[in-house]
């Protein structure tokens, strides 16, 4: 697909955020017939006077992509300019449950994040995540925190991986 404008194709981490989230709604993932919550880093939920969020909703999947290096991959625009086109990056997905109300299904939420990715360049295609391709995904850790004042149990499982423009996905139009 091709991208609107060179602003898209460079905001790497929303098109790749909003793909992994749409990728993970289509799949529908419940726990006793409650939808998980499948959010951006940046969605916010409902926010209180000093602009904090209130009333987490659990259980909860965000996903975060934080850009790194430039690699040293050269692609052509639409109009024959070269390009440096390739990052190494991290994906961050954070599970949160709280304590009380759906605690127990915390691992299985590992676990299915971590099978997800594990096969996901495949369910990542140009259908989902039109103008980058992810590839060499592979797990590099997982950092649990619990919140005891609030009952809320974190995960972030983080996985490397390298992020790419599609050729086919250059502008039309420069600007």
């Amino acid at each position: 697909m091709i991208a609107p404008n060179y602003e898209t194709i460079f905001d790497v981490e929303t098109q790749v955020e909003l793909g992994i989230q749409r990728a993970l709604q289509v799949a529908d993932w419940r726990i006793e017939n409650n939808k998980i919550q499948i959010a951006i880093q940046r969605d916010a939920g409902p926010l209180d006077g000093d602009g904090n969020e209130t009333n987490l909703v659990t259980p909860r999947i965000e996903v975060q992509l934080v850009l790194g290096a430039i690699q040293g991959h050269y692609g052509k625009d639409s109009f024959g300019r070269i390009w440096q086109d390739v990052w190494q990056a991290s994906l961050h997905c954070s599970v949160w449950t709280n304590r009380t109300n759906n605690n127990s299904f915390h691992g299985e939420l590992r676990a299915r994040i971590r099978k997800f990715l594990r096969y996901a360049e495949s369910a990542l295609g140009p259908d989902v995540i039109p103008y980058h391709t992810l590839s060499k995904i592979a797990e590099s850790g997982t950092t649990p925190t619990i919140m005891a004042d609030t009952n809320i149990d974190q995960s972030e499982i983080t996985f490397s991986c390298f992020v790419s423009v599609r050729s086919d996905a250059w502008p039309l139009t420069q600007n």
